[in-house]
């Protein structure tokens, strides 16, 4: 009894010494309770080890002293207390378990839930609310189930388990701050639905050990800006900064509604207040990245090169002082902001500094950009004019072969893309490759990506093009017979409509050429000029194949003897084209054929 009064009034110190005093407990009759009311001390004083073994013998030494007062009252004779020590018993027997019991396994629950042990958390609330049912602990219960269900990836069940109780008078804050956490992390959460169930915990009344309201308002702004939302979150923002309670953060976040808003101007001013309130806060890197991203977008949306310059001025400061993540994501930003502007190669170097552990999320995207911009600046293969040429372009090809590969399991939309540019490489690696059995393979490699391509890009713009080079990767592999009939396609609709269609017959038409067979090349040639040729000088981007056609068709006639027709073919190469890359070419073969 002194326990128990010591408890109620809170003096731990004389409450503990007296009920550690029963121990040890299996001789006690009020052993449960006080090993319940140990655990609540030992809990409240930070001990979770002694508390957890008291929480956890409760229920265990109720069951004890239940089945012992059962076994005891079969044989009421032999009871040396009497009829006092029977009605004991009988309210043992008869009477519920006391409400310490279920409370014991409650506050346990919320031992393991401090002790961040969610899955034991849970597997408590949820034996809790199976053995009581008082009302009040029920409501409290389902909440903390949701957390738990919530901290260990169960969304789904978290958003059921807490929706019965999201509009109670005194837990709705709680509830429905537990609901929209759950929403953001779903996958297919929708941020719209999470900011609505923010909207109302800000306006349900504030609670003890419940989330605050500038804690919840910055998670609307950031819910509200997810979900698209930016004019919004900046009023959100706006009124933390106004709270001044974490007004610095709210300020640091502001910057990027303002620009997710487009209001570009003002997302400069919100920056500059912060720079200028907060000069050593640790928010200052993210709020410069912020401005920077908000340059970059104003640049993007006016497509203005001087903007363009503003924004990768605004990264290399940021780089000048951040580190870590920020200094990474700076690096991703600026390698896009000096692309777009094409500095190629700056954006490279920027890239290669992200160390490649880092590469996740939004960072992904740099190991794609990392190559794009390799494959632009390596020379094509057919131009490696020497063994030192070759070898670096070689190297140039493998990093970024190697880093599409990696990329391209998470690359989603982008996909076609990303394995048309690792094909390609691939392909250009083959050529340079030396080794028989090297080239072949990386040939192979190739044209199983085209295939792949085709495959599950049917439809693309693409496909055409895959198709193509598929057929030139089988000429790489050294089979070219195979590849002359996978160019056949290219006769016929829906392909001979590509706008590749003249190159793939022209290639058709060097490879007949290459295994000693000039007549059907010749003919093809022939057939795709009057097929294609009048549309390709009216379009600008392949009015530059037409020289190049011709000129075959000429080397072709050339081989089967036709020779006034070669010659008429390359003086017209000589007149129409005569500062083209092809003119000196056609005069040095037209001397051949017409001496």
């Amino acid at each position: 009894y002194l326990g128990c009064a010591a408890f109620a009034l809170d003096n731990d110190v004389l409450a503990g010494r007296a009920l550690s005093r029963l121990a040890p407990f299996d001789a006690s009759p009020y052993a449960p309770h006080a090993r319940y009311l140990l655990g609540r001390l030992h809990h409240r004083a930070g001990e979770y080890s002694e508390a957890a073994g008291h929480y956890d013998a409760v229920p265990v030494s109720y069951e004890k002293q239940l089945a012992a007062a059962k076994q005891a009252l079969g044989n009421a004779a032999a009871l040396k207390g009497g009829p006092a020590e029977k009605a004991f018993l009988e309210s043992i027997v008869k009477g519920p378990a006391p409400d310490y019991v279920a409370e014991a396994i409650f506050h346990s629950g919320e031992l393991y839930y401090e002790m961040k042990g969610f899955a034991d958390a849970l597997t408590r609330f949820v034996l809790f609310s199976q053995k009581d049912k008082r009302p009040l602990w029920q409501e409290e219960n389902r909440l903390r189930m949701g957390m738990c269900q919530v901290r260990i990836g169960q969304n789904a069940e978290a958003l059921k388990t807490l929706q019965p109780v999201q509009d109670h008078a005194r837990l709705a804050r709680s509830v429905r701050w537990w609901m929209a956490k759950a929403i953001l992390t779903m996958a297919d959460g929708k941020p719209a639905d999470a900011a609505e169930h923010l909207k109302k915990a800000v306006a349900a009344p504030e609670v003890e050990g419940g989330p605050a309201t500038a804690e919840i308002q910055l998670a609307l702004g950031d819910a509200l800006e997810r979900a698209g939302k930016g004019g919004e979150a900046v009023a959100v923002y706006q009124a933390v900064v106004a709270g001044n309670v974490r007004a610095e953060e709210g300020l640091a976040r502001l910057v990027g509604a303002h620009a997710a808003a487009k209001q570009y101007r003002e997302a400069d001013a919100a920056a500059d207040k912060f720079e200028k309130s907060y000069p050593g806060s640790p928010l200052l890197g993210d709020v410069l990245l912020r401005r920077a991203d908000t340059g970059f977008a104003e640049a993007q949306a006016a497509n203005k090169p001087e903007l363009y310059a503003e924004a990768i001025k605004r990264y290399e400061k940021v780089l000048g002082s951040a580190s870590g993540a920020g200094a990474n994501a700076a690096r991703y930003r600026l390698a896009l902001a000096l692309y777009r502007t094409g500095k190629i190669q700056a954006a490279l170097d920027s890239l290669r500094a992200i160390p490649e552990p880092e590469r996740a999320g939004e960072l992904a995207g740099a190991s794609y950009l990392q190559a794009e911009c390799i494959l632009r600046t390596t020379a094509p293969a057919e131009d490696a004019t020497d063994a030192v040429v070759a070898e670096g372009t070689l190297q140039s090809l493998q990093e970024a072969t190697g880093l599409l590969q990696k990329f391209l399991p998470s690359a989603g939309p982008q996909a076609p893309e990303v394995m048309m540019k690792l094909a390609h490489s691939l392909r250009q690696t083959a050529a340079l490759l030396a080794e028989p059995g090297e080239r072949v393979a990386a040939a192979n490699g190739a044209r199983e990506l085209y295939e792949a391509f085709r495959n599950q890009f049917a439809t693309h713009p693409l496909r055409p093009v895959a198709e193509y080079e598929r057929a030139n990767c089988y000429a790489l592999a050294g089979d070219n017979n195979s590849a002359i009939q996978k160019l056949e396609r290219f006769k016929a609709d829906p392909m001979a409509a590509a706008p590749v269609a003249p190159l793939a017959l022209l290639r058709q038409a060097q490879l007949y050429r290459t295994v000693g067979q000039p007549q059907p090349a010749a003919q093809i040639l022939a057939d795709c000029r009057a097929k294609h040729e009048a549309a390709l000088l009216k379009d600008p981007a392949r009015a530059a194949w037409v020289p190049l056609l011709r000129y075959h068709h000429a080397a072709a006639l050339k081989e089967i003897k036709q020779m006034a027709e070669a010659a008429q073919i390359l003086e017209s190469v000589v007149k129409d084209y005569g500062a083209s890359e092809w003119a000196e070419p056609a005069r040095r073969l037209l001397k051949e054929v017409k001496p």
